[in-house]
């Protein structure tokens, strides 16, 4: 952690301006000033480097507000001589789920587009969106914490440690949280449901 006189960088330490170490010990201490403060200064470096990974200017701005956001959450962890390299971990990180995404979303497309290369009949149409309607109306359906839990898991790729640390809870919460939901998205989207959209 950072002394309370002057900091004075040694070779090895993250090549920071020095009145950043002073705006990371407040930003340590819970202050939101600083945290825009180093968004402002860090932001148009954050940015770009998502930006050439994901050949993507608006995702790339997402990416950016998560870290941040993130940086946020991790504040009291954060000391001057790593804090630009804990930023751009955690911005390498997320650019590295959006790909993993964006692979897997990629791959789904191949496979449909394979198994339906012919025109498809309309009814098959209909099918197909009354069960994503079905999907999405099971989904809205679940209490708010299972539906949270399941959200950030399943539809944005976050590990149940990333899920407990953003809802604030315990990984075995986040455990239970998810089985209970498959568990009621099961049901619900059983053929025998009543409650399921004709």
């Amino acid at each position: 952690h950072l002394s309370s006189g002057p900091h004075r960088m040694s070779p090895h330490a993250d090549d920071i301006p020095e009145e950043h170490h002073a705006l990371v010990e407040r930003l340590r201490a819970g202050d939101v000033d600083a945290l825009d403060a180093l968004l402002q200064s860090y932001w148009r470096g954050v940015v770009p480097f998502a930006a050439r990974a994901l050949g993507d200017d608006e995702a790339a701005q997402d990416v950016a507000q998560e870290t941040f956001i993130r940086l946020w959450r991790a504040r009291a962890d954060l000391t001057g001589d790593r804090f630009r390299a804990y930023l751009y971990r955690v911005a390498r990180n997320l650019v590295t789920d959006e790909v993993r995404r964006r692979d897997v979303r990629s791959r789904w497309v191949e496979h449909s587009t394979a198994e339906t290369a012919y025109e498809p009949l309309p009814d098959q149409v209909l099918i197909t969106r009354e069960l994503n309607l079905a999907i999405a109306h099971a989904i809205e359906a679940l209490t708010p914490r299972r539906r949270e839990a399941f959200v950030l898991a399943y539809l944005h790729g976050l590990s149940y440690k990333e899920v407990a640390d953003a809802m604030g809870v315990s990984t075995s919460t986040v455990k239970n949280q998810i089985a209970a939901a498959l568990a009621d998205l099961r049901t619900a989207l059983s053929p025998s449901d009543p409650n399921r959209p004709a």
